[in-house]
């Protein structure tokens, strides 16, 4: 009689809050999306090239009519006596009651962060220049606003991770996991936070066709309950994410002790 394979023995995950259920390797499994996502890319080349043939053929075409545009403008300038100005400023909206000029020709319709020069006393009109949109954030110390990433299912949102580490941790909410107000966050650099909709996470996986799970705990280094006792059936993820931030702040806090509290 053959013997028999030695059980497999599922590694303590320090941060798993789900007992003999092994987490799933995020840095394995992207590996392997990687050989897949490379042959759809091969693909979509053919098509992306004559994208860009076709977008270049248009571009042309539009400088070629700027051009004449110009020309025709110039001579119509030197026809009456006066020389062409090229713009060197746009006026812009800064949610005031005043016009701002803008160093720079900036596409119309368009959002910038714009910092504005100290006041002058000319005018209504006060001068400015446009700055990198987390200027305010890194060297005033505000908060200015959030940027979207959208993902196409609930795994891409670890495997798109924009930072080249990832995330080192992930926290997953539901009304199933544990008590957050018992807990103490580890040490991170980059830490994410996930909600599900009114069916929950469980939703998110059964949705997506590249896990093989039906916990959604074992996708996440925390399984959190951030609102325990809620006393209602659900709760709306505009809802949650508020609870949730405020109940993480001081935890989160609590990681990076020298950073001011303001």
């Amino acid at each position: 009689m053959a013997d028999e394979p030695p059980a497999k023995i599922n590694k303590p995950n320090k941060l798993s809050n789900k007992a003999g259920k092994e987490r799933i390797n995020w840095r394995i499994w992207k590996e392997q999306k990687k050989e897949e996502k490379r042959r759809c890319k091969e693909s979509k080349l053919i098509q992306q090239l004559e994208k860009q043939k076709r977008e270049e053929e248009n571009k042309q075409q539009i400088q070629q009519e700027e051009k004449e545009s110009k020309g025709a403008l110039r001579e119509s300038s030197e026809a009456l006596g006066r020389k062409a100005r090229p713009v060197s400023s746009s006026h812009a909206s800064c949610n005031t009651s005043s016009v701002h000029s803008i160093c720079g020709n900036l596409s119309s319709r368009s959002i910038k962060t714009c910092s504005l020069l100290a006041i002058q006393n000319e005018g209504k009109v006060y001068k400015g220049v446009v700055v990198a949109p987390h200027i305010p954030r890194t060297e005033a110390g505000l908060y200015w606003g959030y940027s979207v990433r959208l993902a196409s299912c609930l795994s891409a949102v670890f495997t798109e991770c924009p930072y080249k580490d990832g995330y080192d941790l992930t926290v997953g909410t539901s009304e199933r996991g544990n008590s957050a107000d018992h807990i103490t966050l580890p040490p991170f650099k980059h830490m994410l936070v996930v909600f599900g909709g009114l069916q929950g996470l469980e939703a998110s996986v059964d949705a997506d066709e590249n896990l093989n799970v039906a916990d959604p705990g074992v996708l996440f280094d925390l399984y959190l309950n951030t609102c325990p006792g809620q006393g209602s059936r659900t709760i709306r993820t505009e809802e949650a994410i508020l609870i949730s931030l405020s109940g993480l702040r001081q935890k989160i806090s609590a990681v990076f002790p020298d950073q001011p509290k303001g």
